[in-house]
């Protein structure tokens, strides 16, 4: 199924109090353009890193899916992962 999120790599930008998460730019920063989320608070840099890396991990699960058959339980269950991270 084709997606339709900000294409990565995404990377996080320290903002004042926030961190600010979105494409990576030719020099490896978060560009002034697309922003995929706009102020995670400081006592969240975790959660930020956990979002930055969001598209290489969806990457991941769809390349480790292409090794399971139909109706393996791994398969299945990176289906199911696959589809929450699209929203269905």
């Amino acid at each position: 199924m084709e997606t339709k999120f900000t294409k990565g790599p995404w990377v996080v930008s320290a903002n004042k109090a926030f961190f600010d998460i979105g494409p990576e730019d030719k020099n490896g920063h978060n560009g002034l353009g697309e922003h995929v989320c706009i102020g995670v608070m400081f006592k969240d840099e975790a959660n930020a890193h956990l979002i930055a890396v969001a598209p290489e991990m969806y990457e991941m699960l769809e390349s480790l899916r292409e090794n399971y058959g139909a109706n393996d339980p791994t398969g299945i269950e990176i289906d199911k992962l696959l589809a929450k991270a699209r929203g269905e």
